[in-house]
């Protein structure tokens, strides 16, 4: 199920697109102004966001300039009452997904939402199998030659193709990635992904 973000200062409007496109089977969430939406943004992970571009406050535009520099950012689909070539060009120029003027098909619509929704999805696909691309051209090297070092090298070598959990432990900056990565170009399974999450920021 795709999450949707509805950002409209008209409240009808706001209450009517999310009524509509739960009953098409969307989990919709709403805004009523650009600030409120980044906010949102920033909170929780949505698939699609449905954006106006006129609004008080932070308008649609700017909104979509914020967004172009975050890479987790989701497809947007500007919808507006006050179509222009102007903002058409603009809308575009700054990442739209899409653009669609008011009154709209509500069939339209879903249709380019799931479009949208696919599209990200495979931007988000090739992001990471350009991540592992990178990860198994790169070359996996320790530089040192003391002997707490080859204990590691030799411990990564015996564990690396067993199906074990491990525990890595240290302090910042010691290696603790560089020595998980190396356990993975050794396994069985370095044919697939290795996610790297920042337990900071969760």
């Amino acid at each position: 199920m795709a999450r949707v973000l509805v950002v409209d200062d008209e409240e009808p409007f706001r209450r009517l697109l999310k009524k509509e496109l739960s009953r098409k089977g969307f989990s919709v969430e709403v805004a009523s102004e650009g600030e409120a939406a980044l906010k949102l943004l920033k909170e929780s992970a949505f698939d699609v966001l449905l954006l106006d571009v006129l609004m008080p406050g932070l308008d649609g535009i700017s909104v979509m300039k914020r967004l172009r520099r975050d890479p987790t950012a989701p497809p947007v689909i500007v919808l507006t009452g006050k179509a222009t070539i102007e903002t058409a060009v603009e809308a575009m120029k700054n990442g739209a997904y899409d653009y669609l003027t008011k009154p709209y098909k509500l069939d339209e619509l879903e249709i380019v939402i799931n479009r949208a929704y696919e599209f990200g999805n495979l931007k988000y696909k090739s992001q990471v199998l350009q991540q592992e691309l990178v990860r198994k051209e790169s070359k996996v090297e320790f530089v040192g030659g003391s002997r707490q070092l080859q204990e590691i090298l030799a411990l990564i070598r015996k564990i690396a193709p067993t199906d074990s959990t491990v525990l890595i432990q240290g302090e910042s900056g010691t290696g603790k990635e560089l020595v998980a990565n190396t356990i993975w170009h050794h396994s069985r399974r370095n044919d697939l992904p290795l996610i790297a999450l920042n337990c900071a920021t969760l």
